[in-house]
């Protein structure tokens, strides 16, 4: 398989941005083009991808090679990032598939709700929805992984809350590149942008078009809610990551509160470097870090 160097993928980032992460381009165009350029990501073969419906919400399953797993054996539930207003599935199925054949597990990618057509907290509605059905059809709580990236990430972070005020406990959260954090001192507003494919006013429109510009409510800002009783959470950051402190914060205050936390920095890479795995071998290897980490809790 196609493996390109860092300086060669990092060179086509702004191309990437501009197409579908810029906020200069009509949000169709936008979406439709990061499903074509990440959705065409190289993925191993031998997994089964089917749509359907989990509590109501559209989501697409990705099984792992072989006969197909028992309920009670567990499942992903992943929640794509995209800034809660671009992103699908489609977008982050090459991902999928690594997590499907790592974990041994199926993948649910949830195809929730986006912004601004469904602002705040739709995205978040449709997570617990997705969730309660998983359960009701006969999965564990504790065989349960709550994974993410970007937004998506946030919106694992704050099921889980969600959870644990309910006496759920989930087997674990993986969190890449968390944004955890829109309100209005963000930390990420100031310092350094050597992030070559999220940019500040991107993140801004983001958080614009979900909750109105900024929210200090834990579902949108759960990196300031308490976090004690948590499950044990794997969070990954990237050194040029324009995020990269939400990463770094919420991994202070999570182990301050008695989390189990087990965190992998990546120097040199940026804003959810792992979308590109089948490209970019550090991609791959980060998915791998993530699942070996899964499986060790």
């Amino acid at each position: 398989m196609l493996r390109l160097p860092i300086p060669v993928v990092r060179a086509t980032l702004p191309l990437v941005r501009e197409l579908s992460v810029a906020p200069r381009l009509p949000r169709p165009v936008r979406r439709a083009a990061l499903d074509l350029v990440a959705g065409s990501m190289p993925r191993p073969g031998g997994t089964r991808a089917t749509w359907g419906r989990i509590g109501g919400v559209p989501a697409l399953r990705v099984d792992p090679p072989g006969d197909p797993k028992p309920r009670e054996a567990g499942a992903v539930l992943y929640f794509h990032g995209g800034g809660y207003v671009v992103g699908s599935p489609t977008s982050h199925r090459p991902g999928f598939v690594r997590l499907a054949v790592g974990t041994g597990l199926p993948v649910i990618g949830l195809d929730y709700r986006l912004a601004p057509e469904h602002p705040f907290p739709a995205a978040f509605d449709d997570g617990v929805a997705a969730y309660r059905a998983l359960r009701a059809g006969g999965t564990p709580a504790d065989r349960i992984i709550l994974g993410g990236d970007s937004a998506g990430a946030g919106m694992a972070l704050a099921l889980a809350m969600r959870l644990r005020d309910e006496g759920e406990r989930p087997r674990c959260a993986a969190l890449i590149c968390p944004w955890v954090d829109l309100t209005a001192d963000a930390s990420w507003r100031s310092g350094d942008d050597p992030d070559p494919l999220l940019s500040r006013a991107a993140v801004l429109g983001f958080a614009r078009d979900y909750v109105g510009g900024a929210s200090d409510d834990w579902r949108a800002s759960p990196l300031h809610a308490d976090l004690a009783g948590l499950p044990p959470l794997v969070v990954h950051t990237a050194g040029d990551d324009i995020l990269r402190a939400d990463g770094f914060e919420l991994v202070e205050r999570a182990r301050a509160a008695g989390v189990n936390v087990d965190h992998r920095d990546y120097p040199g890479l940026w804003h959810d470097f792992h979308a590109l795995a089948g490209l970019l071998g550090a991609g791959d290897d980060a998915l791998v870090d993530l699942v070996e980490a899964i499986l060790r809790t």
